[in-house]
């Protein structure tokens, strides 16, 4: 059966051009792949490090570079978030950190602690109140107080935040300490999500806001791969919430060509919050648009938990129907 090449080619009409002699070529090839004579280290420097296959082609060129050259290519990657400020975002992650030891784990001596990070300007009133062009994030603190004055406890807490060294001027701190400030800063706090979501009315698609938590060892990672994701699908977005909690909202506002992208991008943070050890719904329960998200975080066997629980309190499965079980 050494001929069934040749009784092919001559049933098909085929012109046959014999290139055995040229093999060499290959096989060259192949041992250069395989046993290379040199070593070359090249770096990528980019935004998407945590997709590799967004540098394919590159990653590609380098193994046939590499061949032809006789060198074996290896790829060290530098995420550029690692080399530059990230709108003074990892500031606010190391006030959250700062906070935490020195309270020795203990978040509740603070009654708010509230980050706006990513776009919320943009969607910000009065935002020219509560921020300059040098600040593009924020975080609230909102402090108990008992048994001493409001001067107090703004001194005390103005000694605090002074001693680490990023907050570096007075302007960084702003006092809220009367109900003209307090209006102010809630007007703007809540015109965020209403002035996102009026802005997927006008595009005419979903507004997808997560709702995840993770544990403090993952919320760095989990916060750094999320914006990834999004950004890389290049959805518009921004970014607030509960940073005591590591519970931040990413609102995706996508337009009528990344919808479905934006579908796509909500599941893969859903499931990276999975992986991460958290969950997918943080304070707003499940219903019936994250029964997937349910099934994605606790699996099948927790379904059927559920769907047992259920049917001993509503043996008919009337109440709720299609939230998390079906009947």
């Amino acid at each position: 059966m050494d001929d069934t090449d040749d009784v092919i080619i001559k049933k098909l009409n085929m012109v046959y051009h014999a290139h055995d002699k040229n093999l060499h070529i290959l096989e060259n090839s192949i041992g250069r792949f395989k046993h290379p004579k040199h070593t070359v280290t090249i770096a990528i420097c980019g935004k998407y490090n945590s997709l590799h296959d967004a540098y394919k082609s590159i990653i590609e060129a380098f193994i046939h570079s590499g061949i032809h050259n006789d060198a074996n290519v290896q790829v060290k990657w530098v995420d550029t978030e690692d080399l530059e400020q990230h709108g003074n975002e990892d500031e606010a992650f190391k006030l959250y950190t700062d906070f935490s030891n020195h309270f020795t784990g203990d978040m509740s001596n603070l009654s708010g602690f509230e980050y706006f990070g990513e776009n919320c300007l943009s969607y910000m009133v009065h935002r020219e109140y509560l921020f300059d062009n040098e600040f593009n994030v924020g975080v609230y603190i909102q402090i108990p107080i008992y048994n001493e004055s409001i001067d107090d406890v703004i001194e005390k807490w103005y000694m605090l935040l002074m001693r680490f060294e990023y907050i570096k001027k007075d302007e960084q701190v702003l006092s809220l300490n009367d109900p003209r400030n307090w209006k102010t800063f809630f007007e703007a706090r809540h015109s965020m999500p209403s002035n996102a979501l009026q802005k997927a009315k006008e595009y005419k698609t979903a507004s997808i806001i997560t709702d995840t938590i993770v544990p403090p060892s993952s919320f760095k990672t989990f916060i750094k791969k999320t914006h990834s994701l999004i950004q890389y699908k290049h959805i518009d977005y921004l970014l607030f919430g509960h940073l005591g909690d590591c519970h931040l909202h990413f609102h995706l506002i996508p337009n009528a060509k990344n919808e479905d992208k934006a579908i796509e991008c909500y599941h893969e943070i859903i499931k990276l919050s999975s992986d991460l050890g958290g969950v997918y719904s943080a304070e707003h329960g499940t219903g019936k648009r994250k029964k997937q998200d349910f099934v994605e975080c606790y699996g099948k066997e927790a379904v059927e938990q559920i769907r047992v629980c259920k049917k001993g309190l509503d043996p008919y499965f009337l109440l709720n129907t299609g939230n998390v079980i079906d009947r």
